[in-house]
Formats: C-alpha cells, structure tokens, sequence
C-alpha cells in the first residue's frame, strides 16, 4: 500500500469463512497458524481418510504443515513415522510421533514398512515418488503438496493432490500440544476423523463462485473509492 500499518479496510471476506482466534495464542501466532493447519488437517482426513490405529509415514515432518500433521496423526490414535533432520528429531518426537527417521542418513525410500497413508510435504522428482508410492500396502492413499504422484499407480493405491480449502463452520486446526496450537471445537482429540471430515471443506466450484463473488466486490468497492476521489478533487 506504500504506508505502513495494517490493510484490513481494503480486505473483504465472507463471513462463513471466519473462525474465532484461539485465547490460547497470540493473535499473531493464530493468524498464521490457518494456511499450515488447514493443509494438514486436509491432506490427513479430507484426502487420506485416516483413522485410528492405520500407518501413517509424514515425509517433511520438520517443517511448519509437517508439525502439524503429526500432531494431528498422533492424536487420532495413528501410528506415526515421520522424516526429519537432526535438528528437528526432538521437536518431531514430542508432537507425538513413534518413529523419527534422520533423512540425511537414511533415504526413506530405503524404509522396510509398509504404510497405509504415505504424505509427502518434500519436492522430490518423479522416480523418487514412484518409489515413496511403493511404500503404501495394497489399497493405501498417497497424499501430496508439492510433486503430483502418478497417475495409475495400481494395487488399489488412490493418490491425491493437496489444495487447500477454506472450511466454514469446522476446524481451522487443532493440535493436541497445549497452549502453543490452539484447540479447535467442536473438534477435539478425541473426535473422530470421519466426524471432522464431514466438515472438513466446500466443493471446489463453490469455492470458485466465492472468489468470484470476493472479487466482484471489492472491485466494485474499489471503483466507489476512486470515484470519490475524484470528486473530491473536482471541488
């Protein structure tokens, strides 16, 4: 905007896709917490399907989504394994995973397990997805957001493509860590993940058609704006 401070006069968003900030955090903290929440929560349940008790294998596990993820994983009662480096493998532990593997020592696509959801949050090149696809038992989901897996993988393997939706009236995110990731009712750790899935976001056309509308808007807020102006220059 060329000055400093906040832009929210110049912001339009629907209603519905507003949630409360947690108390728990600082209001900066929650503002950033969405975008990595929502892409872990999404990625798990909205594309994975994960319950309690199936294999989940978190490829990135050291970053801000990855965090997330396991601490989502774990609190549904999935069992986790999770790729960090050194410097994170503390960290990663205590969010709640069972099995830390050092990807600086260990390619995990050298793991001897199998999986029933494989996330991948890491750019890789399309042989190293292959194999991290090979990774899943028969009838397993492959999730990723970055590099698409492939197309026709066999053995009953379903592959999706992370997108992140907004998800009015459910969670924006929840963590079962304490006060550094807000807790998101109605959904708490010991709701289901089919409970939290049926919420979990709009179809991809509506959300379009809302842009659209967000759009039209502030376009039109934005040539109100203008034609005072220049009104008020003329006088």
């Amino acid at each position: 905007m060329g000055i400093p401070g906040p832009a929210v006069e110049y912001v339009t968003i629907p209603a519905e896709a507003l949630a409360p900030a947690p108390r728990s955090v600082e209001l900066a903290v929650a503002a950033a917490l969405p975008a990595t929440g929502l892409t872990a929560h999404q990625a798990l349940f909205g594309h994975g399907g994960l319950e309690a008790g199936q294999r989940v294998l978190i490829n990135g596990a050291g970053g801000s989504v990855g965090g997330f993820a396991v601490q989502l994983a774990a609190a549904v009662g999935a069992r986790v394994t999770a790729t960090a480096s050194p410097r994170s493998r503390e960290r990663v532990q205590r969010y709640g995973a069972h099995r830390v593997v050092d990807h600086t020592a260990t390619p995990v696509t050298a793991l001897n397990e199998q999986f029933d959801l494989v996330l991948t949050l890491v750019r890789n090149d399309r042989a190293e997805v292959a194999r991290l696809v090979e990774l899943l038992d028969d009838g397993g989901t492959f999730v990723s957001t970055t590099t698409p897996g492939p197309e026709n993988p066999g053995r009953g393997v379903r592959v999706a493509q992370v997108y992140v939706l907004a998800m009015p009236g459910g969670c924006t995110s929840r963590s079962p860590s304490g006060s550094r990731s807000p807790n998101c009712p109605p959904c708490t750790p010991d709701s289901s993940a089919a409970s939290c899935r049926g919420r979990s976001s709009r179809s991809p056309d509506a959300t379009l058609r809302e842009d659209k509308r967000v759009k039209a808007n502030l376009s039109h807020r934005r040539r109100a704006r203008h034609t005072e102006r220049t009104a008020r220059r003329r006088l």
